[in-house]
């Protein structure tokens, strides 16, 4: 699945996909972004299949150097792998309507990936560990040129994934999440914007993962105060088997009773209705940067309400995620002008879940006949791609057609679907109102 350009970068077929009208992503080509990184290890893909639309968001850390091929064949085969176990399962679902069926989608996923990832670096492990056991036996001249060699073996073995994927049926959200790549749901309700945290952050900031650590006899004081576990600030990844294998080795992890890095993802999902707005996923140097500009650690409703302006102020929605970089990062470098560049380029995926064309105030009107129907106890759902329905059908025959569409039906009743002109001539002879008939006084009339 791997495929060369011109520029020598590794690319899948995932990179060919093209993103529905719904969805729009960061190209960084309309912008210029000051970074350390020219080639930053991150990728994203979107997709549609079988009634199913499938996104993610992947990003790389502790790869050193971005141009070491070896990392960049794992990610790019990475980033190939994860849509086809995806669209395989989706396409095998037999119970669609079960949050457990997806739920076991996106759990058999990342294990597979992460076996895939274990597999890529077995040749670097045995490499790495054939050249330990040669150390004890060589000239010391060789000495500096070896250990170099095992200094880039154990770069490669550093090296991991942070990611998250979501899937969207007609009826919800899906989401699973490693690391510190999020997704966000924007919901609007009379103009209010509202922000949902559909993502779980894999950090020492996250008190369930220190209770976690916690429980595995870690000490959790000491990793806190460093904001480091092992060679990252991570407390789940893919990848990073110089930590995952060898924990032992860490000073703060050797009381471990068990492994305090873990490969499974965090799951969530909710219902889709009228007040979504629309969902992000980000990689984490975009709050990163947001966090600098606004000095604050919650800045989800910041990012939300720029995005929000600039899909109001009728751009199109294609150019927006970058309209918004822009945005953030001038203010970033404005602030941080005697420091050096941001590390790497952010990666902004934007999807909404009314038509691009479709206004505000309808969306918000869509919205408030959902909140007056919620003591129903319906479930209104959003079905993507919109269909219109045609809900105007004059059925009494006493009003033009003219009047079509002028009104919305006011009365609860439902609307006849029987020709009741012959009743009405018939009530008519004998001067009976229409409005005020009784059906039984007529029969006993008429008897």
């Amino acid at each position: 699945m791997l495929l060369s350009s011109e520029d020598d970068e590794v690319r899948t077929w995932a990179d060919d996909l093209i993103d529905d009208e719904f969805t729009a992503v960061s190209s960084h080509q309309t912008i210029r972004l000051d970074t350390n990184d020219s080639k930053s290890l991150q990728k994203h893909f979107s997709l549609y299949q079988n009634n199913h639309y499938i996104y993610g968001v992947l990003t790389g850390f502790n790869y050193g150097d971005s141009n070491d091929e070896h990392c960049r064949k794992i990610f790019s085969e990475v980033c190939s792998y994860f849509p086809l176990e995806l669209i395989e399962r989706i396409n095998s679902l037999k119970n669609p309507d079960q949050d457990e069926c997806y739920e076991t989608i996106l759990l058999e996923t990342f294990y597979i990936i992460e076996q895939s990832i274990r597999k890529h670096m077995d040749d670097v492990l045995s490499e790495k560990t054939a050249l330990e056991l040669t150390l004890s036996g060589i000239d010391s001249s060789q000495y500096p040129k070896i250990q170099q060699k095992l200094n880039e073996y154990t770069q490669k073995l550093s090296f991991g994934f942070s990611c998250v994927i979501t899937i969207i049926n007609t009826t919800k959200i899906y989401v699973a999440n490693i690391g510190d790549t999020r997704a966000i749901l924007c919901v609007k309700h009379n103009n209010t914007i509202r922000s949902q945290e559909l993502s779980t952050r894999h950090d020492l900031s996250n008190p369930n993962e220190l209770k976690r650590l916690e429980s595995i006899s870690i000490e959790t004081e000491v990793l806190k105060s460093n904001q480091r576990i092992g060679n990252m600030a991570l407390t789940r990844c893919l990848g990073n088997l110089k930590l995952k294998n060898f924990f032992k080795n860490y000073p703060d992890l050797s009381s471990a009773t068990s492994d305090p890095i873990l490969t499974e993802p965090s799951l969530n999902s909710t219902r889709i209705n009228n007040s979504c707005k629309f969902l992000i996923l980000a990689s984490a140097s975009l709050f990163k940067a947001l966090q600098q500009c606004f000095n604050r650690e919650n800045v989800l409703d910041d990012l939300l309400l720029i995005i929000d302006d600039k899909l109001t102020e009728r751009n199109d929605h294609k150019n927006v995620p970058d309209l918004v970089l822009q945005d953030i990062f001038q203010k970033y470098l404005n602030l941080n002008e005697h420091q050096e560049s941001f590390h790497s380029k952010p990666i902004l995926l934007i999807r909404l879940f009314h038509h691009p064309n479709e206004t505000d105030s309808t969306a918000d009107h869509d919205a408030a006949d959902e909140e007056a129907n919620h003591d129903l106890k319906v479930d209104k759902t959003v079905i993507t791609p919109i269909i219109i329905m045609n809900d105007d059908i004059n059925l009494d025959p006493s009003k033009s057609n003219d009047s079509v569409g002028s009104s919305k039906q006011e009365s609860d009743e439902i609307p006849a679907y029987v020709d009741f002109v012959p009743l009405i001539e018939a009530l008519q002879k004998h001067n009976i109102d229409y409005d005020c008939f009784n059906l039984f006084d007529f029969i006993i009339m008429i008897k």
